[in-house]
């Protein structure tokens, strides 16, 4: 009996996807050195198709999209050392949203690529919805999975009474748990990307359909910068909202949400669903994460729409 609720303990620590080793195999890869911003940056690429950036600490994404979907698109991922992964201050207060489309563009360029596809999750994808913003003519298509339309006090108001609203007793008892087991006292012990990946860990029953979902294992050994994520959440993008100019949208987008993501609630985007060239997908079953929490579905949902345009 100890043995099988160990093994039930350890499997709710893993990722929620299944690995396939030969189709793993399959995948193209490569890897090397680009310029952005003046300086020597890696990346990596994986799969096959349309060119796509991941926006944002991409070195977290190669284990979160499935070798499924890397049959039909190609991303590329690159250690932007001069803004998420950044170990210079100094680099850290020096960038803006200027910059930051900057650093895409400059990938684009690297790859000899005339437009390319942009991806972005979660907040930094706004970054991503800045860049189709303000070039759309070098934007072949724009993906948004769990991204906010806006950022200011109205998402934080809007996210805190939909978790009082719809989150059930269970799920706000393990959060709560969550606190007791790991509260700030704890974390205002570590360094400042330890506290920030074990905050986000905490956060679990927010930005997972599994409100016991222990994600801390997409953190561990990955270099990102936490003064970055702060400057971004408080300077960058505080009052951020792009939608205005977004209202005649060339940039064909689709849009990625979890029915349980109490960070970027679904119904944010409700003003939005008129803007022209915005498809939107919901999966009922997940939350800040749908690509791993129903990795089918999500890769379902990308491929139908990248085949229809």
């Amino acid at each position: 009996m100890k043995l099988l609720r160990w093994l039930v303990g350890l499997l709710g620590t893993l990722p929620l996807f299944a690995f396939d080793a030969q189709a793993d195999q399959d995948i193209p890869r490569s890897s090397g050195v680009i310029t952005v911003r003046g300086e020597p940056h890696t990346y990596l690429t994986e799969g096959k198709g349309e060119p796509c950036i991941v926006v944002g600490f991409a070195p977290q994404y190669p284990a979160l999209f499935s070798t499924r979907l890397k049959q039909h698109i190609s991303l590329i991922y690159v250690d932007y050392k001069n803004s998420w992964d950044a170990l210079d201050e100094s680099k850290v207060q020096a960038t803006t949203l200027d910059s930051l489309v900057e650093e895409i563009d400059d990938v684009r360029k690297a790859f000899a690529l005339e437009r390319v596809c942009v991806l972005g999750h979660s907040t930094p994808g706004l970054v991503a919805i800045e860049y189709a913003a303000r070039h759309p003519e070098r934007t072949s298509r724009l993906i948004l999975v769990a991204v906010t339309p806006f950022y200011n006090r109205e998402l934080t108001e809007t996210s805190r009474s939909f978790w009082e609203a719809d989150a059930s007793p269970e799920r706000k008892a393990v959060f709560a748990e969550n606190l007791r087991r790991l509260p700030d006292s704890t974390l205002s012990k570590l360094s400042a990307r330890d506290a920030f990946a074990l905050r986000y860990a905490r956060m679990g029953p927010r930005l997972f359909f599994d409100p016991k979902y222990d994600f801390y294992w997409a953190w561990i050994g990955h270099q990102f910068s936490a003064p970055m994520l702060d400057r971004f959440w408080k300077v960058i993008v505080a009052d951020y909202n792009p939608w205005s100019r977004l209202s005649k949208n060339t940039v064909p987008t689709l849009v990625v949400l979890g029915r349980y993501d109490y960070a970027v609630p679904y119904r944010l985007w409700d003003r939005c669903r008129s803007i022209p060239g915005l498809t939107f997908v919901t999966l009922e079953r997940s939350a800040h994460f749908p690509m791993i929490e129903e990795p089918q579905r999500f890769d379902e949902a990308v491929t139908r729409w990248l085949a229809q345009r």
